[in-house]
């Protein structure tokens, strides 16, 4: 109940803004969290080194050392969220305010404070989670982590031959945004009467602004459930002249679900970790 009165107090608060022609420029919004990347210098300890015997046993973005991100950002006193901690290299990706990046600009601890890299990389195909190889250029679309599927993104590696490595050039972090579904019909489940039976999710949303765009949408299954995440781009150009309408932007996009060669049952599904239903599969779903 509380959600639903949210929703419909920021709606109707978001087209009095927009009767009245209220922007805002792209360049003030200190309060609007982004993706950093802080790196500490040498000696520093607060990184825990890596755990050899650990290696190829945790998951992407997840210490082999067992370090707490919690903890981390607790010792740390950091206004935000750790995402992932980088143990070799010394650094964390965390979500937190250009005003809080440039705070830890000034902390004698860190040697530096990048805002994660957006744009297109390599010649993949746009929403593609296949790797492409060409003229010594590894782009990887997608990692998915146990926190989220498609988290990283966008990954470039370069090949060096003198020393026969690879090296990471790149890529994105990109937690699910927040998306205001509509009520009642945010998400329809479309089941057709094909064999193989074919499953789509018609997901009905709007962004928080018109700063936004839609993105990828990525999706896997897990267990019995499909993780379904809506990506969004950002339409502000590198300058951040630009001025957003503090409008919610509608779109509407169609999920295809791999539901081919999975058994007759009942499955479940998420979208951005907020929209959730079930939808059975009458037959085992087989040529």
């Amino acid at each position: 109940m509380k959600s639903k009165i949210f929703r419909t107090f920021v709606m109707t608060m978001s087209l009095i803004c927009l009767s009245a022609g209220s922007v805002y420029s792209a360049s003030t919004q200190a309060s609007i969290n982004d993706i950093y990347l802080i790196m500490f210098k040498p000696d520093t300890g607060l990184i825990d080194p890596p755990d050899s015997d650990n290696a190829g046993k945790v998951s992407v973005g997840e210490p082999t050392s067992g370090q707490s991100k919690d903890t981390l950002a607790d010792t740390l006193g950091l206004n935000g969220e750790i995402i992932a901690i980088l143990e070799v290299n010394n650094g964390i990706f965390v979500e937190i305010t250009a005003e809080e990046a440039e705070k830890w600009r000034q902390d004698t601890r860190v040697a530096s404070v990048q805002k994660s890299m957006e744009g297109s990389f390599g010649d993949s195909e746009a929403g593609s989670d296949y790797p492409v190889y060409r003229d010594g250029i590894l782009t990887i679309p997608r990692v998915d982590t146990d926190r989220q599927a498609s988290l990283f993104q966008d990954g470039v590696f370069w090949h060096d031959p003198a020393t026969n490595t690879w090296i990471l050039e790149k890529f994105k972090v990109k937690p699910a945004v927040g998306v205001y579904f509509l009520e009642n019909d945010g998400v329809e489940v479309i089941i057709t009467d094909t064999s193989p039976i074919q499953v789509f999710l018609k997901i009905n949303g709007q962004f928080s602004d018109g700063c936004q765009a839609l993105g990828r949408v990525d999706r896997r299954l897990d267990g019995n459930r499909f993780e379904v995440v809506v990506s969004a781009i950002s339409t502000v150009p590198d300058n951040g002249t630009v001025a957003c309408t503090q409008s919610l932007v509608p779109f509407q996009t169609i999920v295809p679900l791999n539901v081919f060669g999975l058994p007759a049952g009942e499955y479940e599904y998420t979208v951005n970790g907020e929209q959730n239903g079930t939808f059975t599969l009458t037959r085992d779903n087989m040529l």
